[in-house]
């Protein structure tokens, strides 16, 4: 039996002992006994049974588990080499997609690269297109995309220049602040045909180094020079005649980058482009302005215009300007469909009208000179200017006609006729020659009157022919002269000299050459203008003149010599003579005389040591005099003190000689009378001169001064009568002042010298 079942049987039992009780209690304790201990064993084989079921389970469960661990394993090993096998699998698949989603990024961003570079480009095309059409200049255009380009590549150089005499002349340039700024010409590409060459290709020209390129062998050290190391250029179509070049420039080597040869190059080709059309834009704007210039000249201009048809047997006014209704009073519908013959009259010349006429038949301009009438009948000249309309075809399709009004010239050239033949007889009668020469040292002639054939024996040509044909012949010692004197005259601008000039015949004549220097508005000189006149004659009179004013001069020196010693012989007879006068008073009017005498001498001696033998240097002549008379009265200087205030007064000798007796009267009145024996004193003389020919001389000394009771004009001094009479003769005044000694003031002036 299973333990399982034991409780029903055990229940089973227990009923039963429970009866057995009754019957026998002793038994059934000890069953009762045995039931517990069998419940016991009971117990402890169930547990026994569980745990080794307990066993078996985990015994089975273990066994299980091997076989479920090891199956997992096969299953784990196989799931493991088939993942393997997926993983390697997936792998792959991975690496391939990693490597086509490289490539794409690559290729994205090579796309991105390529799509912000091109936006670059574009960006710089757009803005040289924004630029055209606002209407800049191709110079602004080439120095706004110079700068925009700079603006994106800045640490190159970006130089337009345009090939002029093989030679690259900088346009525009934009660089760092560590290059330098182009300008003027900066590369003689013509030392390097190569390179030359390379540009006539058309290609872009792409130089990673410069000192590697064996074509820029000629050039490199100029490159380096300007901190050129790499180059990339690109040729421009500068203009119709002229080739220009777009480059980068790097300070240092490199290899230039396929985005930068294009966008170089693109915008090289688009400059191009857009130069052509600024260009032909241009072009067009000059011809449009060409045409509302020619449109404002035909309508406003003070000329009057005529279109007719193109039909020379019968021409017919399509159009005329308001000069000409101001010209002719006829109105613009007055004269429309009708022919030019309406301005013809009876005095218009036929022969002039028939060369008009030619010139229609054969399709020719013609200028002509013609009288035309007005509405009203009135005459006036005009200068007629016809020509010939033709269309694109080479038909002819209108004349247009200029007219100007020339009556006014007409007059003007009638009166310059008539001017010209009367200035013509005016310079060919004159005896001076009349010239006009360029302002240079060679004086070349402009312009010479005929008369010089007259005058000098040369033919208008010969000075007119050479240049130096004037300062040729002047003769050699005076050509220095007159060469100083052309000098001064642009500075003075107005001068005359002489010199003598070689006449046709071999002499030399003496002539007087007046200058005149003009000059323009701005100051500048244009020519000289001048007038030559034959002075030989004149000159051998002078040269007679001065031979006779030498011969009268020496006659005039020996003459006032010789009353110097005459006068000197008196002055010395009177001296003998009163050295036999015993009474004082007697030997004192001796003495007197004597004084006055070599005061009469001293003017001659004076007057023949000069060389002005007209007027005596006044001052020498008074400290001379005064000296003198210190002498003739024994005074010593050192006592009597003499102040002498003359400046540079110069005396005719008919002013002299009263004047010096005058000083010789007063001087000795004071030295006699103004001083006591022993006593120091002053003694001064003043002349100067008040106005022209005027003059004031004032003789004073400080000693005792003049009597009060005397009156000078009326004494019996013949001193004083002697000065107030030559006073008299000199037509002057004499005033004394006697405050502090005696003060003679006297006024005169020069006295006219009698011939």
């Amino acid at each position: 039996m299973q333990l399982t079942e034991s409780p029903s049987s055990l229940i089973k039992l227990q009923h039963a002992i429970d009866q057995w009780t009754i019957h026998d209690p002793e038994l059934a304790a000890q069953l009762r006994s045995c039931l517990s201990d069998v419940k016991m064993t009971i117990v402890q084989l169930q547990e026994q049974s569980i745990w080794e079921r307990e066993q078996c389970q985990r015994a089975e469960a273990k066994v299980h588990f091997l076989e479920h661990r090891k199956q997992a394993e096969e299953a784990l090993r196989d799931a493991k080499e088939e993942l393997e096998i997926r993983v390697e699998e997936r792998t792959a698949e991975l690496r391939d997609t990693n490597q086509q989603l490289q490539l794409e990024i690559a290729q994205r961003k090579q796309i991105e690269q390529s799509l912000r570079e091109s936006q670059v480009c574009l960006q710089l095309l757009n803005n040289i297109s924004r630029g055209i059409t606002s209407g800049l200049s191709a110079e602004q255009v080439i120095e706004s995309t110079v700068r925009q380009i700079g603006q994106h590549f800045k640490t190159l150089r970006i130089l337009y220049g345009v090939i002029v005499d093989g030679a690259i002349t900088a346009v525009h340039s934009a660089q760092p602040e560590t290059m330098i700024k182009l300008e003027g010409a900066v590369l003689e590409v013509k030392q390097s045909p190569e390179y030359l060459e390379l540009i006539d290709r058309r290609q872009p020209i792409v130089v990673a180094n410069v000192t590697q390129a064996s074509f820029l062998a000629p050039l490199a050290d100029g490159m380096l020079s300007r901190g050129t190391r790499a180059l990339l250029a690109v040729r421009v179509q500068h203009s119709a005649q002229e080739i220009g070049l777009l480059s980068f420039n790097s300070p240092e080597p490199r290899q230039w980058s396929d985005y930068e040869i294009s966008t170089l190059t693109e915008i090289a080709d688009y400059l191009s482009i857009v130069l052509q059309e600024a260009q032909a834009q241009q072009e067009r704007q000059h011809a449009e302005d060409r045409l509302r210039l020619f449109e404002s000249v035909v309508i406003n201009g003070q000329d009057a215009v005529i279109i007719t048809t193109g039909n020379p047997d019968d021409l017919k006014i399509t159009y005329t300007n308001s000069a000409f209704t101001e010209s002719t009073g006829y109105a613009l519908e007055e004269v429309l469909g009708r022919t030019p013959r309406i301005l013809q009259g009876a005095k218009s010349d036929r022969a002039q009208l028939n060369k008009v006429r030619q010139a229609l038949l054969h399709n020719k301009p013609i200028q002509i000179e013609l009288v035309n009438y007005r509405k009203d009948g009135s005459e006036f000249w005009i200068d007629l200017n016809l020509v010939p309309i033709f269309d694109n075809q080479g038909s002819l399709t209108h004349y247009v006609a200029l007219q100007r009004d020339i009556t006014d010239r007409k007059w003007s050239e009638k009166a310059l006729i008539a001017i010209q033949e009367r200035l013509k007889y005016l310079l060919s009668s004159n005896p001076s020659v009349i010239y006009t020469c360029h302002p240079n040292r060679n004086r070349s002639c402009t312009f010479v009157s005929e008369n010089i054939t007259q005058q000098l024996g040369y033919e208008v040509w010969q000075y007119l022919k050479e240049s130096r044909f004037w300062l040729d012949r002047i003769h050699p010692d005076d050509l220095r002269n007159v060469l100083d004197h052309i000098a001064q005259l642009f500075e003075i601008e107005q001068l005359t000299c002489e010199y003598r000039f070689l006449h046709q015949d071999g002499s030399y004549r003496w002539l007087r050459d007046g200058m005149k220097l003009l000059r323009d508005r701005q100051g500048q000189p244009v020519e000289i203008i001048g007038s030559v006149i034959d002075i030989t004659d004149r000159k051998w009179a002078e040269d007679r003149v001065l031979a006779s004013l030498e011969e009268k001069e020496v006659l005039l020196k020996e003459i006032h010599h010789r009353v110097k010693n005459n006068l000197q012989v008196i002055s010395s007879l009177l001296k003998l003579q009163a050295g036999y006068i015993k009474d004082d008073r007697i030997l004192e009017v001796f003495k007197e005389s004597q004084n006055r005498v070599r005061a009469m001498a001293l003017i001659h001696e004076k007057l023949y040591q000069s060389e002005d033998l007209a007027k005596t240097d006044f001052a020498e002549y008074i400290r001379s005099l005064v000296t003198d008379l210190f002498r003739s009265y024994s005074v010593s200087s050192r006592l009597i003190k003499l102040n002498v205030y003359v400046k540079d007064v110069r005396l005719s000798i008919d002013t002299a000689i009263p004047c010096g007796l005058i000083i010789n009267e007063l001087i000795s009145n004071s030295l006699k009378y103004a001083f006591s024996a022993g006593q120091a004193g002053e003694i001064s003389i003043r002349l100067f001169s008040e106005a022209e020919n005027y003059y004031t001389l004032i003789v004073q000394d400080n000693g005792s001064g003049f009597p009060t009771d005397l009156n000078f004009r009326n004494t019996k001094s013949l001193g004083l009568q002697l000065v107030c009479s030559l006073t008299k003769q000199l037509h002057g005044t004499i005033d004394l002042e006697c405050q502090r000694g005696a003060v003679f003031k006297i006024s005169f002036a020069e006295q006219k010298q009698k011939v």
